[in-house]
C-alpha cells in the first residue's frame, strides 16, 4: 500500500481532524483575546463530537452495505459470483478484490486444462478400444475355426490359425505395453535401468 492510498482512504477522518483542530485553535485564540463567551467552548466540543459521529455513521453504512453484498454472494453456487463483487471503497479492499479475481482466473484456467485433458483421455480411450477390437475379433474367429469339430482342416491350416493367434496376441501385448508406458510417463515415474558403458568403444 502506498502512502498516498493510505491518506486518501482516510481523507474524511483527516478532514474531521483538521476541522476539530481549527475549532480548538479558534477557541484558544478567542480565549486569549478575551472575547470568548462561556458556552463557546461547549458549542465547539459539540460540533466536533457531531462531526466525529457523522463520520462513524457514514463509514458504518458503507462497510455494512459492502458486507451485506458479500454475504449475498455466498448463496451463489457457481463461479459467476466474482463478477457481482461490490466495488471496493478503499485500497485494502481493492487488493482483496484483485486477489479474488486472480484466484478466479487461475481456477478457471485449471478447470479448462482439466476439461481439455479429460477430452483428450476420452478420445484416446475410444481410439484404443477401436484398435484393440481388431486383434480380439481375429483371435476369436481363429479360435472358433480351430474348435469347430466338423472342420476338415489339415495340420498346416491349423498351424496357420495358431500363427495368426500368436501374432495378434503379440500385437495386443505391444499395445498394452504402450498404454502402460504412456501412463507411467504421464505420472512422471519411470524405472530406468542403469548400465555402465564405454563411450569410447566403437559401435
Amino acid at each position: 500500500m502506498r502512502l498516498y492510498d493510505y491518506i486518501w482512504d482516510r481523507r474524511f477522518l483527516i478532514l474531521l481532524y483538521l476541522i476539530t483542530s481549527l475549532l480548538t485553535g479558534t477557541i484558544i485564540y478567542m480565549e486569549e483575546a478575551g472575547s470568548l463567551i462561556d458556552s463557546t467552548g461547549l458549542y465547539a466540543t459539540e460540533i466536533s463530537l457531531f462531526l466525529f459521529l457523522f463520520y462513524l455513521m457514514i463509514d458504518f453504512i458503507l462497510r455494512r452495505k459492502h458486507c451485506i453484498t458479500l454475504k449475498k454472494l455466498l448463496l451463489i453456487n457457481d463461479m459467476d459470483w466474482i463478477n457481482s463483487m461490490p466495488k471496493p471503497f478503499d485500497s485494502e479492499q481493492r487488493v482483496y478484490d484483485e486477489l479474488l479475481h486472480k484466484f478466479y482466473q487461475d481456477s478457471y484456467k485449471k478447470m479448462e486444462e482439466h476439461g481439455s485433458k479429460s477430452r483428450e483421455d476420452l478420445e484416446f480411450i475410444t481410439m484404443w478400444v477401436h484398435e484393440i477390437k481388431t486383434p480380439i475379433s481375429t483371435i476369436s474367429l481363429a479360435c472358433e475355426m480351430l474348435s469347430d469339430k466338423s472342420s476338415t482342416m489339415d495340420s498346416e491350416q491349423k498351424s496357420g490359425f495358431v500363427s495368426i493367434i500368436a501374432e495378434e496376441n503379440k500385437r495386443l501385448a505391444a499395445m498394452t505395453e504402450k498404454i502402460l508406458q504412456t501412463a507411467i510417463l504421464e505420472r512422471g515415474h519411470m524405472d530406468l535401468k542403469k548400465e555402465r558403458t564405454d563411450i569410447h568403444a566403437p559401435y
